[in-house]
């Protein structure tokens, strides 16, 4: 049995010259559409100089179809698959279905399973048996590239497999003590600015908007764990930082009009033009690269001092902090930037977010809340005990809201990749240069894995005496930092942090919606800025706050 051909095995066949001419006008059709939404996208945006982009994209969209008109190009290939339609499965050959039955398959094609890599098994397949015929997009690695030429993200192959394994032997143990110890004592300044803040109210008014102080608690944990580096963002002055105002500036996201128009960009135009274009993202961009920089060079330099002053620190079985690591496996100080700068954005970006989901999550469930408030009591009565890694694996509860945040709100949305050749992929053959998407998102959400209520945030889930894994049958079902060779190394990292940033807030604080935020609005991610790649809440998260008493008490 052979396979039918996709867009891209079109031929000149003037023994059917009826097919040839319906294939055109299937292609002209969806491209003049495409044309005329990315016209009004650019007007509306660029009203002075959408012509002269306009220009430049149609060359590149309908070039190919003068030369050749029965070939449908790559670019239109991938904005179909982008868009979820598995164009694969459109058998534009003499023996195809008639409209009616193709445009039944287009309306499958936009279920789940548009993806084409939804099935657990394939995924598995897509992510861990064959994942090196998988590398991620050019788009992706680009973009990335631009703020960070040295990245891990970037990395393949043996190169990629090197970095992972020096990062994931300075994540070890002796740093993971470290890390409950400095988050701990962070939760206890944090809690203390937020009793200022509270006190400093010229009005009733409890409401303090909580997205800012918990980017200022991670990254504050992120330097000082990671670094050995003070970024001082909790203390008097922190709001100051260009740290912070990078955030800030994420957290609005794009409209509508806008991603659809970056994603026509980067679907057309060469990358190092569309930096140049006076487009908004672009300049945020421009200032979080300026501002990382910045930020890696204070820490390279601290250590570079501290080293020359001590002698340079061996690579031994003492194992030397995740600093001395980077400096002891790296080539050049671009590449001890790179991998800083990696850490410091992972960290603080994508926790941030999660946290800021969970923190809502809490909200606007008042009985999960308090549930968790005598979980927290009972293991810790007095936030003077000094916490340890031991509270957290046996705080149940503490573990299931945590689970049951990344399973609705995973950082990592989705899982994009491009075939670097032909492959198979469960029944499906996917070409070299196609992209796919794994839908975590999706996935995380599917009743037939998590049941009925798969859409509700409901941590009782989690703690059942078979698997603990909230009905989850295998690590496909579940998985919020990715999964196989290419997942995320900070898991560990993240879930510590984010858990004492839990158990301290919501110890001190209990925590309510506030008219006009109680609706959950997502920014869109824009691949013009990695920056503001991980959606999070749109307009940042305001939430009344009231102290508790007894010994849990913040103090001002």
């Amino acid at each position: 049995m052979t396979s039918q051909p996709g867009f891209s095995d079109l031929h000149d066949h003037s023994s059917n010259s009826t097919f040839s001419q319906q294939s055109v006008v299937f292609v002209l059709f969806v491209r003049c559409i495409i044309f005329i939404l990315a016209t009004y996208a650019l007007y509306a945006l660029y009203p002075r100089r959408y012509l002269l982009i306009l220009i430049l994209g149609f060359g590149k969209l309908f070039s190919d179809l003068i030369q050749k008109p029965k070939v449908l190009n790559q670019s239109i290939r991938n904005i179909l698959l982008r868009l979820g339609v598995d164009v694969r499965s459109w058998d534009m050959t003499p023996e195809s279905p008639g409209s009616f039955q193709r445009l039944s398959r287009m309306l499958k094609s936009l279920s789940l399973g548009r993806f084409g890599i939804a099935d657990r098994k394939d995924v598995n397949e897509y992510l861990v048996s064959k994942y090196a015929a998988f590398q991620k997009p050019l788009w992706f690695i680009v973009s990335l590239e631009y703020i960070s030429p040295h990245s891990i993200f970037t990395y393949n192959g043996q190169l990629h497999r090197e970095k992972r394994r020096m990062i994931v032997r300075s994540l070890a143990s002796k740093f993971y003590s470290k890390l409950v110890a400095v988050s701990w004592s962070k939760t206890q300044l944090l809690n203390s600015q937020l009793m200022r803040r509270l006190h400093a109210t010229t009005t009733q008014s409890s409401v303090i908007e909580l997205s800012s102080w918990t980017y200022r608690f991670i990254t504050d944990v992120s330097g000082e764990s990671l670094f050995d580096y003070d970024c001082g963002l909790l203390a008097d002055g922190g709001e100051k930082s260009d740290l912070l105002h990078l955030h800030l500036s994420q957290t609005e996201g794009s409209s509508l009009l806008e991603f659809v128009c970056h994603r026509l960009l980067v679907t057309f135009l060469p990358f190092h033009w569309i930096y140049k274009l006076p487009i908004a993202e672009i300049k945020m961009q421009e200032f979080g690269k300026k501002c990382l920089f910045e930020f890696s060079r204070k820490v390279r330099t601290k250590r570079q001092l501290k080293r020359n002053e001590a002698g340079q620190v061996e690579d031994t079985d003492a194992m030397p902090d995740f600093l001395d690591t980077v400096f002891n496996g790296s080539q050049s100080s671009d590449e001890i930037d790179g991998h800083i700068i990696t850490m410091i954005t992972a960290s603080s970006h994508t926790l941030t977010s999660t946290m800021t989901f969970a923190l809502h999550y809490l909200a606007s469930n008042l009985s999960v809340q308090r549930k968790l408030r005598e979980e927290i009591y009972n293991y810790i009565p007095d936030p003077a005990i000094e916490l340890t890694p031991n509270h957290l694996r046996s705080m149940t509860y503490l573990n299931a809201v945590f689970s049951e945040v990344l399973r609705l709100e995973p950082a990592a949305r989705s899982i994009p990749r491009i075939a670097v050749r032909d492959a198979d992929i469960g029944n499906m053959h996917v070409l070299a240069g196609e992209e796919l998407l794994a839908p975590v998102r999706s996935i995380h959400r599917r009743e037939d894995v998590w049941g009925e209520d798969a859409q509700e945030f409901r941590p009782e889930r989690w703690i059942d005496d078979i698997s603990g894994r909230g009905g989850a049958t295998d690590k496909t079902s579940f998985m919020p930092f990715s999964h196989g060779p290419r997942s995320c190394v900070g898991r560990e990292y993240a879930m510590n942090e984010g858990k004492i940033f839990l158990v301290g807030l919501v110890g001190a604080f209990e925590l309510e919606l506030v008219d006009g935020h109680r609706e959950l609005r997502y920014t869109l991610p824009t691949p013009l800025n990695m920056l503001s790649y991980v959606r999070t809440i749109k307009g940042r998260l305001h939430l009344k706050l009231q102290p508790v008493e007894g010994k849990w008490a913040p103090s001002a």
